[in-house]
């Protein structure tokens, strides 16, 4: 079992495109994957 472990991802698609092409080329498969914090990048707008 091989872990792919993501953290401050927050909106950039290309870097996490970039992480998972090169999660593909591993010589030993990537089995899980965990994303720890945001994916998705609010640009300064929170909401309550």
């Amino acid at each position: 079992m091989q872990w792919a472990i993501l953290s401050g991802i927050e909106g950039n698609l290309a870097a996490y495109e970039a992480v998972l092409q090169d999660i593909r080329r591993q010589r030993s498969p990537v089995t899980d994957l965990y994303i720890v914090g945001d994916a998705i990048g609010l640009k300064g707008t929170m909401r309550p």
